[in-house]
């Protein structure tokens, strides 16, 4: 059947030209590439560019009407902008179906905000609730909310409606009810949900490319002699895991997409994007005398939206030139381009009489990586650049900001020795990494990019430097993204949710069992320099490394020596690959940590020699998260590598007091983050406990939060007094630098007594405190005066957030003013307060500044 190719084989690849996992220092091999000459008589870089979907009439929208709907999985409480234009589409409507309650009989809803791309609110009607329509007689509009919007039961229906065709980028919930907060949302774009769900292909359901515009597929002879028909009925009875596929007449004129009923967008973005004019266009304009030199490699990283020019190329090339394949020769479609095929087409033709890099083809000039690009030469180049573009949305880069360093368009194919360089550690790879703010695996869906040698050297790299690594595959017809740290409008329980996606069982079958020194090259060169690089040894030509690798002498100690060594670099890049696996193991039915795919993750973190940081930070609101589970996990600082230590289980509620008894922390460890709000089980005399015997007096850094859970009634339970925080005072690290600590205090004098004991047993090195108190029931005004008077010398920065009490009245600002001035050292200082709401409303103070502040002594 005819349909998108998988990528060709290793083996067989390593028969191309340039090496498949970057490129090796040898430019002999470029000679015998073919020149293909390009049309250039338009004055254009690239010659002739068909504006593809305005030639054929292409847009967004097919025959009929798609819905688009986002399922969230809603932890408690929520507050937080959601991303939604990931997924759906500007609408008129926007239709929300919220299913269960975490722990009540009723949902309560405090706040639903529509924004714009920019984050601007945007306006509304509600028009219909539970089905009904919003009369002002017999149904009410819930939004916007007379104070919050509560109704019993779990199963309930939205509708706004925003006056015309609207792009809705994002939506702020806010549910400040743990127990009534929803379960699950759905979100549509549309007045009504998604009824019919079949997702078969049609006639209907194609758009074509290439050949004589609006020629009707069911007229055209496929190839292998298949009638429109017969292309149909293969598609849905073996249905392509992309939901689209394309199919070239048996003359090699026409080019048409068939796609699943209801996925015309995603194919759309896979050969478009969102905004294919702009691509049509830089590629149009950019002209030949306009090319610019940029002298430092590492200075040739490629915008999003230059890639997405390279991808308006190909799409109006391919097939009308007829282009071919660099290995077999066969006739390409557009998703089978990769970047040997690229290289061949139109990289080397375009960059030879200036013996430039493709980069210096456009006019940006010197452009700073946002990202180093870790891949492999075989993947579709549609695949690679629809990656980038889901890594930019979800980080929040637009087309110019985002800029990728790749090999392919970043070095001078003509002369590639002299960026590269003889020692991989030094060469214009190395030096780019180091500027990047990161680095971007992305994925090829057979996983051939875990067994490339530069592949796993750059990774190796990456984690040796702490760089933060982000992982992207195109799979099953959409873009998948593991990322290092949090991303914008999305929170750690999205994340994790999000992540659920993405291919785990072919990452972990082929990442979690590299080998660097069996790892495949193009150039046997470049494998003998990594190798030599990776065990120190000099010159780095030397092959013997390379020997001893194939005749496997275990009697040999130099042979032990570098199986020891590469086995350093293997275990720190299967621990990587380990640690963002957790999340997704531990809320994944059927697997765990200790056995997620076969692997023990545990075991395989723990193996890192290297590893100073262990990061656990979207594990929040899991059922699976047990005593036994959080005890594991802190058991890994018993490597006493590890410096830094981050765990964010909030909202685990089968979290009890025997973890806390049971846990382990390593008495070497320098940074704690440890977060167990919103806790049903930890009570406050085991948080005493806890405190007085499991904090490492070796900490410099500690995040500690251990907030009560809230009830349907609005009260956090089990209750926290300020013994425990006179239990923190006596046991305080001598050497902390910061701390920051979030809780409730439910003492019916205040508390103070206890905040002011851990404010004078600060030590003399404690620079940052930050108080979050979600709820202060019993705080006084004059309170805030006396924690101010307590607070040390040394102090260089100060926040303090709290929750109901008292409103700190204007003349206790007044003399909250004078103490902070008396705070010599201090450079920062942020006080927010809300009152108990006893008066009819909230009261509140919002002080962000040192200076604003100290206004009020003025």
């Amino acid at each position: 059947m005819d349909m998108f190719c998988g990528c060709f084989a290793p083996q067989k690849q390593s028969r191309q030209i340039a090496a498949a996992d970057n490129q090796s220092a040898s430019s002999e091999i470029v000679k015998k590439t073919p020149s293909v000459k390009m049309n250039l008589d338009t004055g254009s870089t690239f010659g002739i560019i068909r504006d593809v979907p305005s030639l054929y009439n292409i847009t967004r929208c097919g025959p009929e009407l798609e819905t688009h709907t986002k399922i969230v999985d809603v932890p408690s409480p929520f507050k937080s902008d959601l991303l939604v234009d990931d997924e759906l589409e500007p609408s008129r409507y926007l239709s929300i179906k919220f299913e269960g309650i975490h722990d009540s009989h009723y949902i309560g809803i405090n706040e639903i905000v529509f924004k714009d791309a920019s984050g601007n609110p945007i306006d509304y009607t509600n028009i219909e609730v539970d089905g009904n329509e919003v009369d002002h007689d017999s149904t009410q509009p819930a939004f916007p909310p007379n104070g919050w919007w509560a109704v019993v039961g779990g199963d309930h229906s939205l509708v706004f409606d925003f006056g015309e065709v609207t792009h809705v980028s994002q939506i702020y919930f806010y549910c400040a009810n743990s127990a009534s907060t929803p379960k699950k949302m759905e979100i549509s774009d549309s007045k009504s949900f998604l009824s019919d769900t079949s997702n078969d292909y049609s006639t209907e359901y194609y758009f074509q490319t290439a050949g004589e515009p609006l020629t009707d597929p069911t007229s055209v002879v496929f190839a292998d002699n298949k009638s429109c028909e017969q292309v149909i009925e293969s598609l849905n009875q073996e249905k392509p895991s992309n939901k689209f596929a394309s199919f070239t007449s048996s003359d090699g004129v026409c080019h048409y997409v068939f796609y699943e009923k209801g996925t015309r967008t995603s194919a759309y973005n896979y050969y478009f994007g969102s905004e294919p004019d702009k691509a049509i266009q830089l590629a149009k304009n950019t002209v030949v005398q306009d090319g610019v030199e940029i002298p430092k490699v590492e200075l040739r990283a490629m915008k999003l939206s230059e890639l997405q020019a390279v991808r308006a190329i190909i799409i109006s090339k391919c097939i009308e030139d007829k282009w071919i394949s660099s290995y077999d020769k066969r006739k390409l479609r557009p998703e089978e381009v990769n970047l040997y095929d690229l290289n061949q087409s139109l990289i080397l033709p375009l960059t030879e009489r200036r013996n430039c890099a493709f980069k210096e083809l456009f006019t940006t000039g010197d452009s700073l990586p946002t990202y180093y690009v870790s891949h492999w030469w075989g993947e579709p180049v549609l695949d690679f650049i629809r990656c980038c573009e889901y890594h930019a949305e979800r980080h929040g880069f637009s087309p110019d900001e985002a800029q990728y360093w790749v090999c392919a368009y970043a070095n001078r194919q003509h002369d590639l020795g002299a960026d590269l360089g003889d020692d991989p550690s030094k060469s214009s790879f190395n030096k780019t990494m180091a500027l990047a703010r990161g680095v971007l695996l992305v994925c090829d869906m057979n996983l051939v990019v875990a067994s490339r040698i530069w592949v796993d050297f750059e990774l190796y790299r990456t984690v040796a430097m702490q760089s933060g690594l982000d992982i992207t595959m195109h799979a099953n017809g959409s873009p998948h993204l593991i990322a290092a740290s949090g991303l914008p409008n999305e929170t750690p329980y999205q994340k994790n949710k999000r992540e659920q996606n993405f291919p785990f069982a072919l990452l972990c079958k082929k990442m979690l069992k590299v080998e660097l020194h069996k790892g495949d090259s193009s150039m046997p060169i470049d494998k003998v320099r990594i190798l030599n690089t990776m065990i120190e040894h000099k010159p780095l030509d030397s092959d013997e490394v390379l020997q001893r690798m194939k005749e496997k002498n275990l009697e040999d100690p130099r042979y032990q020596q570098d199986l020891e060594k590469y086995a350093i670099s293997d275990n720190a890049i299967k621990a990587e690959i380990a640690c963002k696996a957790i999340s997704v193991a531990l809320s994944t039915e059927g697997q765990d940590s200790n056995d997620f795919h076969g692997f023990d993750l545990l075991k395989i973190i723990a193996s890192d020699e290297l590893r100073k940081t262990i990061t656990f930070n979207d594990i929040v609101s899991l059922d699976a998260v047990d005593d036994d589970v959080l005890v594991t996990l802190v058991k890994l600082t018993e490597n006493k590598s590890i410096e830094t230590f981050e765990l964010n289980a909030k909202g685990c509620i089968n979290v009890t007091n025997a973890a806390l008894e049971r846990l382990e922390i390593s008495d070497t460890l320098s940074n704690l983050s440890l977060n167990l709000g919103y806790a049903k089980n930890i009570t406050n005399d085991a948080l005493i406990k806890f405190i007085s015997s499991k904090l490492p007096e070796s900490l410099e850094t500690l995040d500690l939060e251990v907030s009560g859970y809230k009830t349907p009634e609005g009260n956090y339970l089990p209750n926290r007094y300020s013994t425990f925080l006179e239990e923190f005072a006596n046991v305080i690290p001598h050497h902390l630098t910061t701390l920051k600590l979030n809780s409730t205090l439910d003492d019916e004098d205040g508390g103070l007594e206890g905040l002011l004991q851990l404010a004078r047993s600060l030590p003399s090195s404690t620079v940052s405190l930050d108080l979050t108190f979600e709820q202060w029931d019993n705080f006084k005004s004059d309170m805030i005066i006396e924690i101010a008077k307590a607070l040390p010398s040394t102090l260089q920065n100060f926040r303090i957030c709290f929750y109901n009490g008292d409103h700190i009245e204007d003349n206790d600002m007044e003399m909250l003013a004078s103490e902070i001035s008396n705070k010599v050292n201090l450079k920062s200082f942020t006080l927010y307060t809300r009152s108990h709401g006893g008066y009819g409303y909230y009261k509140m103070r919002d002080i962000k500044s040192l200076e604003e502040i100290l206004n009020f002594s003025a």
